[in-house]
């Protein structure tokens, strides 16, 4: 990524966020815990959200922000290049600074894989709770709980180990009157891009023959 970004000709961090162990694993949390982190470094006014499995081919794929967020890896190799489904906001995302706190960054109340990024497009918050406005400011930066167990600043990046308090962001959920709905749709969700992800492969290996 180093020489990537440096032919870019751009003023960078890169910060790696990792949990603790025992946790379940939330992206979305890990996410705007890089953001709050990565602001107390330095002033940065646009932010890169990547999964580290991912790597750009080209080099014309500018890491850089615009008037709107960019979705990054709209097409990788694991998809032959095309989009598994059309609301895919996953892999790598682009925002500036003031994008991201208008919506308040990610969720945080999705554990375990997949569904944030989903959440983030249009949003799931729709369709979960039905109460959207108020949702949208009660979850996400707003609401970020967690601690940092081990902060290290390498040559090459920033190392964080930060333990995710999900013991405790999910008695706080359950206490919800609308828990149960909630979680019936997050696996509904889950479900149906794990369906999606199945089938289109498929699809395109019989109709491109």
């Amino acid at each position: 990524m180093h020489s990537f970004l440096k032919r870019q000709n751009l003023e960078y961090a890169i910060i790696v966020v990792n949990q603790t162990k025992g946790e379940i694993f939330n992206r979305g949390k890990l996410s705007n815990i890089g953001y709050v982190e990565g602001v107390k470094l330095y002033d940065w006014d646009c932010f890169v959200f990547h999964d580290v499995d991912l790597l750009p081919e080209n080099s014309r794929n500018i890491y850089t922000c615009s008037d709107n967020p960019i979705h990054l890896t709209a097409a990788i190799d694991l998809s032959n290049y095309k989009l598994p489904y059309y609301t895919i906001m996953g892999g790598a995302v682009v925002f500036t600074k003031a994008q991201f706190l208008k919506i308040n960054g990610y969720s945080n109340n999705y554990w375990s894989y997949g569904g944030e990024d989903d959440d983030l497009t249009g949003s799931c918050r729709f369709y979960i709770l039905q109460k959207t406005f108020e949702m949208w400011h009660e979850d996400g930066l707003s609401n970020l709980d967690y601690e940092v167990v081990h902060n290290e600043k390498l040559q090459l990046y920033v190392n964080l180990v930060v333990r995710l308090k999900e013991k405790e962001s999910i008695a706080i959920l359950e206490g919800r009157k609308d828990y149960e709905k909630y979680k019936r749709c997050a696996k509904l969700v889950n479900f149906l891009k794990k369906l999606i992800h199945q089938i289109i492969p498929t699809f395109r290996q019989i109709f491109l023959k």
